[in-house]
Parts: structure tokens; C-alpha cells; sequence
């Protein structure tokens, strides 16, 4: 089952358990003098887990934005992130404003309330950002920017929320909650920050700790070649390779967009295009599958 599956399948529990929630009556609750303190700490619990699986998409997005506002990879394109936009259940709402009324708590209210308008400005201004062919590439840069702006918003939102709600719900939460959401946490405060820690080096969406994915594997290896730019040619160690791409260790100035040249132990010859570029390294994405 694919971790889109998985997130689908968590938002269903989600809206089962709303149903759950209507089914305490304030009879029951006046009976049981601690029942409302649990059902409280059960709320918070289920929306903070729900609250968790929607921002690992949210950094996704917040990570494509920011990577195309920093013009990080040439061939990234917003559609992109298209489907990883989250989608929050009617009983996530339902849920979050009958328990910050009857907490009375200001601080989860207003949590919630700055939550629900960042993700809701983030989803119209990409939505605003995907379907407008018209822009000019000006118009479109500023739209990119404003963007990325509201998805940093909007995951700096997540994280009050979520401190608000695993405060409440803290003894109410499973022990494999935690790691999790610890992961979720760090991509979220990165993407904030204006990262993309949801994008691998070759600038594919790999989210780390979750669903990784990655279109063909990637080999270790320790060659020396030669690589081509603009005439020249300087010597590199291959540090990895996949079906149509690789990793070099060179003191090469290129830069992301930049064509150039390998030329492998075996003297053949493969033209391919820069990817990024940084740290003494580059990433290399070949025109034509290969093998070592």
C-alpha cells in the first residue's frame, strides 16, 4: 500500500471517529465525572495524529516552492507537487473547533484559527500558481515567490498547532506516534525556513523517514573520469551512479543547466545535463539510459 493510500486511509479513520465524538452524550459525560477530561485527551490525540499526516504533505509542497523560488533544478516544474496537496477531513474542523470551545483554551483557538487561514491562502495562491498560463515570466517569479511564501506560512502554522494539541493529548498519544511526528517536525521546521527538505540531490520528491521513492536505483561506485565543459575537460570521481544519472566529485565550475560531457574508464563518451551543483560536487542527468 503507497503511502497516499496510507494518508487516505488515516483521514477515513478521521471522520469515523468525528462520529465517535457526536456519540458521547453530555448525559454520559455528566455521569462520568473524568470522561470529559478523556474524551478531550482523545480528540486532541486523533487530530494531532491527522494533524501530523497532512503536514508530511504540506513540506512537500512548502519544499517544491521553495526549490523553484531558489531556481535549484532547472527541470523542477510546480505540477510537481500537485499531488501531494493536502486534504483535510470535514471532521478535522468539526473536531478541532468543538475542542478548543469546550476546552475554552485561547491558545489552541487561535492556533487553530491562524492554521486554517495559512493553509487556506497556500491552496488558492497554488492553485492561482498552476492554472495560470498567462503569466509573463516576471508575473510568474512573483507568484512563485508569494507561494512559497504562504506554504512557509503555513507549515510554521502546523507546528503551533501541533504543539498545542500534543500538550493536551500528551498522555492520550501512542508511544509510535512520537518518532514519527519527530521526523514530520524537522521537515516541516526546514521547509519553513525556506529548505526543501523533501527533495533528494537530483531534485526528485524523497521524503526522509517516510515514502522515499526514486525512479531507478542508485549504486555506490569509485571511478575516475573525465568531464567535458566548454572544451575543457578536468578529472572527477564518480561517486554514484543510477540508469540515467550520477554523482561526481570535480572541481568543475558548471552550474545547474549547464550540458557537459563524461568520459568513462572505457573512453565512452555521454552527454548529459547538470542538476546541481554544490559542495565540490555535481549531479548529472544523462541524455541516455547507461551502464557502467
Amino acid at each position: 500500500m503507497s503511502y497516499l493510500d496510507l494518508l487516505k486511509r488515516d483521514l477515513e479513520d478521521a471522520q469515523a471517529f468525528d462520529t465517535w465524538r457526536e456519540a458521547l452524550s453530555d448525559a454520559r459525560r455528566a455521569a462520568l465525572p473524568e470522561a470529559g477530561h478523556w474524551r478531550r485527551d482523545r480528540i486532541a490525540a486523533v487530530l494531532a495524529v491527522e494533524l501530523m499526516q497532512v503536514s508530511a504533505l504540506m513540506a512537500v509542497v512548502a519544499s517544491v516552492l521553495n526549490a523553484l523560488e531558489g531556481r535549484a533544478f532547472p527541470s523542477l516544474r510546480v505540477d510537481t507537487a500537485g499531488s501531494f496537496l493536502p486534504v483535510r477531513s470535514a471532521a478535522f474542523g468539526q473536531s478541532s473547533a468543538a475542542l478548543a470551545a469546550e476546552d475554552g483554551a485561547m491558545p489552541l483557538m487561535l492556533a487553530l484559527s491562524n492554521y486554517d487561514a495559512r493553509v487556506d491562502l497556500a491552496l488558492r495562491l497554488f492553485s492561482s500558481l498552476q492554472g495560470d498560463n498567462r503569466l509573463t515570466d516576471r508575473c510568474a517569479e512573483i507568484s512563485t515567490e508569494r507561494a512559497a511564501d504562504a506554504w512557509r506560512r503555513a507549515c510554521a502554522a502546523a507546528l503551533d498547532l501541533d504543539a498545542q494539541l500534543t500538550g493536551l493529548a500528551y498522555d492520550a498519544l501512542p508511544a509510535s506516534f512520537w518518532p514519527d511526528a519527530g521526523k514530520t517536525r524537522d521537515l516541516l521546521a526546514a521547509a519553513a525556513a525556506g529548505e526543501w527538505p523533501c527533495l533528494d540531490e537530483d531534485g526528485e520528491v524523497s521524503m526522509p523517514g517516510w515514502a522515499e521513492r526514486r525512479r531507478s536505483p542508485r549504486m555506490s561506485v569509485s571511478h575516475l573520469v573525465t568531464v567535458v565543459f566548454q572544451g575543457a575537460g578536468i578529472v572527477g570521481r564518480l561517486v554514484d551512479v543510477s540508469a540515467r544519472g550520477m554523482q561526481i566529485e570535480t572541481a568543475m565550475r558548471a552550474v545547474a543547466g549547464d550540458v557537459v560531457e563524461i568520459v568513462l574508464p572505457d573512453q565512452r563518451r555521454l552527454r548529459g545535463g547538470v542538476r546541481w551543483s554544490r559542495g565540490g560536487r555535481i549531479g548529472v542527468e544523462m541524455d541516455q539510459p547507461f551502464q557502467l
